[in-house]
Order: structure tokens, then C-alpha cells, then sequence
């Protein structure tokens, strides 16, 4: 058997974690896969795999064999990427994935241009706040918002900072009046956003004071740019990045608040990719995705 493909064979048996599931995958018969790394085993002399009825599990050597058969299929795939890059434009599917608000504000203006660019890559974009498998879904980039670097084992690159800030419709204001302090917003209807918890106590910095307000919610609601519907309709005041509702500043629909203090913490994006060598597709939506947020407007990126 081709040493190539028996190690393809092997890695997604342990990403998938069974040899049904990956047999499906590759379009096996479960008992052929098993001879297959039963064989493996033996040539090399080493147990790879714990096997019970419900699930494998790598031992210590399997786990370190897995890890090389990686980067040398990875490097096997570069080698042969390359060579073809020099003669073809490049093509295949790029799926990524971000949380469903910076997808819809951020991520998904930059993809037409991109689009043009490369006609011959097709995009996928999933929008979710769950922390994805990238080998296992097939995801080539992934773009995570967090206020520390993602602890995944996964290559992370910083591709910009925004600041939170704090803002509410003007007829909203119109009845309710503005806020002057944060300790203010304790007598407002504020809107939060279900399963946060950072987003019932808002952290505030006043030169080198820092300090917390515990924030009555008065409308709760599990998606960013329906928080910012409701805050645009005046139904309370908002808690937002300002690279997403910059748009709404700007055209005065929403008018920005307490501008004296700055939320305590600002949060960061990254892109998450395999650590390995990267296919064309990959590194062209990363240096496009450097290139649109360097130019982009100064709120944040």
C-alpha cells in the first residue's frame, strides 16, 4: 500500500475517532481500515491505537506518530501545491468560520473583492460562536474575538484590536435621557446578550481608575446585530464593538455614550489555521484580510 495514503488513513482514523466513522469518510469498509493500521502497527513494532467498543484512542506513541504523519503529509501536499501553483490559478474551497456579528459586519463586505480577485476559489463561511475542529470540519481559517490569545492548538495570528463602547438611539435619549456617569446607566434599560456574562457588569477605565457596573437587563437577546436592532429602535441602551456599529454612528442613528470612559477591556481578532504549511487559497484570504482591515476605517481596525 502507498505509504502516503496509509498515513492519510491512519490520521483521519484518530481525527474521527473511530474506524466506522472513518471509514465512511473515506469510503471503506470498516474491516479493511482495521487491517490496514493493524498492519501499520505491526511494520513498526508500536501499539498506535487503544481500542475499545465505543471509541479509539491514540496511546502516547500513536499520539507522536500522528503528530509527524501530519507535517509530513502537509509538507507532501506543499510540495506538490507549489509545483502546480506555477502553472494554474488557484482554485478549491476556502471554508471559514467567525462568530455570527463580526461575519455579517466585518467579514462579509471583504469577500466580493476577494471573490473578484480569485474567481476560481469558492468560499464557504460559517457563522457560530462555537469553537470549531478545524481538521475534523475541514475549516481553513478560523476568526475568533477574545480579550487573550486563544489557548487552541492552532497557529493564531493578530489581525487587529477594537475598542467596546457604549450607545443608545437619539429618541431613546429623547425619553430617557443621557447618561453623564456609568453609575447612571444602573437607573436605564440595557441591553445584553444571553449566555455573556461579562455583559451584565460593564468595565469601565477613568484615567487610571478602573471599576465595574452592575447593568439592569432589561431585554436580552443571543445575537449582536439584533442587540443592535433593538438599540437602534430605542429600546435600550447598547454594549458594542465600535467596527460594528460604526455605520450607525456615523448616519446618527445611534449616538455614542459616556465617551469620557473607555471599557476596561478591549478584545482582539484573530485568525486561526493549522500550523502547517498553507495552501494558496489560505494564504491569499489571510494577505487580502491584512490588506482590507489595514485600509479599513480607523474604529477599531
Amino acid at each position: 500500500m502507498e505509504t502516503r495514503q496509509l498515513l492519510h488513513w491512519y490520521c483521519r482514523t484518530i481525527e474521527l475517532g473511530s474506524f466506522s466513522a472513518a471509514a465512511r469518510k473515506l469510503d471503506l469498509m470498516p474491516s479493511s481500515l482495521s487491517r490496514a493500521i493493524a498492519q501499520l502497527e505491526e511494520e513498526l513494532g508500536v501499539r498506535l491505537l487503544v481500542r475499545n467498543t465505543r471509541r479509539l484512542a491514540p496511546t502516547e506513541a500513536g499520539q507522536t506518530y500522528y503528530q509527524h504523519a501530519l507535517a509530513l503529509l502537509s509538507g507532501m501536499d506543499a510540495a506538490r501545491q507549489a509545483a502546480q501553483e506555477l502553472q494554474s490559478e488557484p482554485s478549491g474551497t476556502l471554508r471559514v468560520t467567525a462568530p455570527p456579528l463580526l461575519g455579517r459586519r466585518l467579514v462579509l463586505p471583504l469577500l466580493p473583492l476577494f471573490s473578484e480577485r480569485y474567481p476560481r476559489i469558492n468560499l464557504e463561511l460559517r457563522l457560530t460562536r462555537d469553537a470549531i475542529d478545524l481538521p475534523r470540519s475541514g475549516t481553513d481559517v478560523a476568526l475568533r474575538v477574545t480579550k487573550a490569545p486563544p489557548n487552541e492548538p492552532y497557529h493564531s495570528e493578530l489581525l487587529g484590536q477594537y475598542q467596546r463602547l457604549i450607545c443608545a438611539s437619539p429618541a431613546y435619549l429623547a425619553r430617557h435621557g443621557t447618561p453623564q456617569h456609568p453609575n447612571d446607566l444602573k437607573q436605564h434599560r440595557c441591553l445584553t446578550i444571553l449566555e455573556l456574562d461579562e455583559t451584565r457588569a460593564w468595565r469601565f477605565r477613568d484615567g487610571e481608575q478602573l471599576f465595574s457596573v452592575d447593568i439592569p437587563c432589561r431585554h436580552s437577546v443571543n445575537q449582536g446585530d439584533v442587540l443592535l436592532d433593538m438599540a437602534e429602535a430605542g429600546m435600550g441602551i447598547a454594549f458594542a464593538g465600535d467596527y460594528v456599529c460604526g455605520d450607525l454612528l456615523a448616519s446618527g442613528r445611534l449616538v455614542r455614550l459616556l465617551q469620557r470612559y473607555t471599557i476596561a477591556e478591549p478584545l482582539s481578532l484573530y485568525a486561526l489555521y493549522p500550523p502547517l504549511s498553507l495552501p494558496a487559497k489560505t494564504r491569499l484570504f489571510l494577505d487580502h484580510l491584512r490588506e482590507r482591515l489595514a485600509l479599513g476605517p480607523k474604529t477599531g481596525f
